[in-house]
């Protein structure tokens, strides 16, 4: 289990760089069109090129250990996080395709990328906080 934890770290990263990008083009912060702009280009080309290469390829390694796992909540979360990553790719694809001109679909695609992103990332945090990157001090053994 540990040695697929370690090659995490781009699937991890490429999550977060997505978090961050996402958030940047949230219109409530009231974001310059041109940090707006560069944000866009970033969310969607790591969401389309990176994002299967690193999320989803470890995603597919990882479906074994999450069926076997003897950690009750690490299975539990892992499931969650498994629909929450389906559920932003579909309505991140629906939204890079059809955008949100809105409509109906357009609107209901937007808000779920963006709710599911805010849940995702913290439960993200919490399921792997043993191997995050972003923890700041590790102990020691």
């Amino acid at each position: 289990m540990h040695k697929l934890a370690y090659r995490h770290k781009p699937a991890e990263l490429v999550i977060y760089v997505l978090f961050a990008s996402g958030l940047l083009l949230w219109s409530p912060l009231q974001i310059a069109w041109q940090t707006q702009r560069w944000a866009l280009s970033i969310h969607m080309a790591l969401g389309i090129a990176l994002f299967w290469v690193t999320v989803g390829v470890f995603w597919w390694a990882h479906r074994k250990l999450l069926m076997r796992s003897r950690k009750a909540w690490l299975r539990f979360s892992g499931r969650v996080l498994e629909v929450m990553l389906m559920t932003l790719a579909v309505t991140g694809v629906i939204l890079f395709f059809h955008g949100n001109p809105g409509d109906m679909l357009g609107r209901v695609s937007h808000l779920l990328h963006l709710f599911i992103s805010f849940f995702m990332t913290a439960l993200l945090l919490s399921h792997a906080w043993r191997w995050t990157v972003l923890r700041l001090r590790r102990r020691h053994r």
